[in-house]
């Protein structure tokens, strides 16, 4: 086949980690609940995929979203999924990303990066900072970030985070980096290592499917990840982690808790 770019590999595979049923969306209810959002809100869903997230904003509070993402086929995929679900009416498919987006300042009650940060190629600073003026005041922003969740993180783990320029850290130091952006840390959870490992499981089964013996440059990366998780014993240690906090507007002093006032 021929090569694949970054973002049509990754709008393949969470194409179909979207259509992949219950886990999937049991994460994606987690991400709704800690939004605490309703039928009056707006929401803006950057890396938005098929839209497991936006799809289940839609179903369960009735929320208006606007859906991102560059890739027209996970596009085309939303519609049809959100036709299905009955609300195709409240999901608006825009295509463009995080750093090519326009939109008007303060204009959602939430904004949620629902690929993790590391497909992105983004921090969590720059993520939140970039995000915030599109909150409303008290507006919730949750992102998905790699922590450590062990004591003792594989060299080989940490190697590989430094690497792609997201330097592993404690869910304390994630904390404190949404803090430091201006947000309220409100809620941190982790994803089970039942789920990481599942996750891995199906890039490393899709990769061999797609790209056989001859694997492309985008590719090469996620099989070096799989390696890394599995068979490097990170998955006990290293997990994705939703991340969501609060808007604050100037003069509201920091979570004394965290350290920072």
């Amino acid at each position: 086949m021929g090569t694949m770019s970054q973002s049509e590999l990754m709008g393949h595979l969470f194409r179909g980690a979207a259509r992949a049923g219950p886990e999937e969306n049991a994460m994606a209810r987690r991400v709704v609940a800690a939004l605490g959002v309703g039928t009056a809100d707006k929401v803006l869903d950057l890396g938005c995929g098929a839209g497991t997230v936006a799809r289940a904003l839609a179903r369960e509070t009735g929320c208006l979203v606007t859906c991102v993402d560059d890739d027209d086929a996970s596009l085309e995929a939303l519609f049809e999924m959100g036709r299905k679900d009955g609300v195709e009416s409240l999901l608006t498919p825009v295509k463009g990303s995080l750093s090519t987006l326009s939109l008007p300042e303060a204009s959602f009650s939430a904004v949620v990066l629902e690929r993790p940060l590391r497909y992105l190629g983004i921090r969590l600073e720059a993520a939140g900072s970039l995000c915030r003026g599109l909150l409303r005041p008290s507006g919730r922003f949750a992102a998905i970030a790699t922590a450590k969740v062990g004591r003792s993180v594989p060299a080989a783990v940490e190697a590989f985070h430094e690497n792609q320029g997201q330097p592993l850290r404690y869910p304390f130091e994630l904390a404190q980096a949404l803090a430091q952006e201006g947000y309220e840390p409100l809620h941190l959870e982790a994803w089970t290592d039942a789920v990481m490992s599942a996750w891995f499981r199906y890039v490393e089964q899709e990769l061999g499917r797609l790209c056989g013996a001859e694997l492309p440059p985008a590719a090469t990366q996620l099989r070096r990840e799989v390696e890394v998780f599995q068979r490097e014993g990170g998955r006990a240690c290293v997990n994705d982690m939703l991340v969501v906090g609060r808007r604050q507007e100037p003069g509201e002093p920091l979570p004394s808790a965290l350290g920072l006032d």
